[in-house]
């Protein structure tokens, strides 16, 4: 009876048991079969293929982040990347002051040319009747016709005061307006020596990328002191033309 008993209460543990997990590899290669579109299970072979890329990858990113920070460079480029957004603002800053100064001009150009067209129109208007008076005027001259070209010309020459300094504030208006010039200037040449300083940086990289593959065989060339002739020399760049050499033949 105890036998029976025992034999039963085994059987029940063996019901209730858990049912084992499976592997979190077996998930894992489950899961990248439905993202793939491709069974790992049944090729083995693209799982070591897959591993070893991923190695290679891994060992290749390492490499170049040790590279980096044992050359210094990371921390250099690490504070570029922080000027990128801030040399953003200052464009953004260059471009609305270049943009609020061509509307100053061009409204103040606006203003003037209205002005200075009714002078010279007023003028050649009184020029005219002035000649015309004295041409049919000479033997019994008309008094009325001068005395109202008089008191035209009058009018025209208290004007002109008027009109001139109307003018004047236009044309210093525009005059202050290119002050945006100064300002973004300074700004222009900020971002323009960070540009500079970038691509010296990304330049020393690459030569340090490429230096170090053929170091060995160019041990015997670091005591030669400094370039004299870097213009005949394949290995260093000193100029705008040279730098762009240098990234075609590394394939930029």
């Amino acid at each position: 009876m105890n036998t029976k008993r025992q034999t039963k209460i085994k059987v029940n543990e063996i019901d209730q048991a858990p049912t084992p997990k499976k592997p979190r590899k077996s998930i894992q290669l489950a899961d990248a079969s439905k993202s793939f579109g491709v069974n790992l299970t049944e090729n083995p072979a693209l799982i070591i293929s897959d591993k070893k890329v991923i190695d290679q990858v891994g060992l290749l990113t390492r490499n170049l982040h040790d590279s980096l920070r044992e050359l210094g460079y990371d921390t250099r480029l690490q504070a570029i990347a922080a000027e990128v957004p801030e040399a953003q603002d200052k464009l953004t800053y260059v471009a609305t002051k270049t943009e609020q100064a061509a509307e100053r001009v061009l409204n103040a150009t606006e203003i003037a040319m209205p002005i200075q067209e009714k002078l010279a129109n007023n003028a050649i208007y009184l020029s005219e009747q002035w000649k015309q008076a004295l041409e049919t005027q000479q033997g019994n001259p008309d008094t009325e016709i001068f005395k109202t070209l008089l008191i035209e010309t009058l009018q025209y020459l208290d004007k002109v005061p008027e009109q001139t300094n109307a003018t004047n504030t236009q044309l210093l208006e525009i005059m202050m307006a290119q002050d945006f010039q100064d300002l973004t200037g300074q700004v222009i040449k900020k971002i323009t020596h960070m540009v500079q300083s970038l691509e010296k940086d990304l330049i020393d990289l690459l030569l340090a990328n490429v230096s170090l593959k053929k170091s060995h065989a160019d041990d015997d060339g670091l005591m030669n002191g400094p370039v004299t002739n870097p213009e005949k020399r394949n290995d260093v760049v000193c100029n705008q033309d040279q730098v762009d050499d240098f990234l075609a033949s590394l394939g930029f």
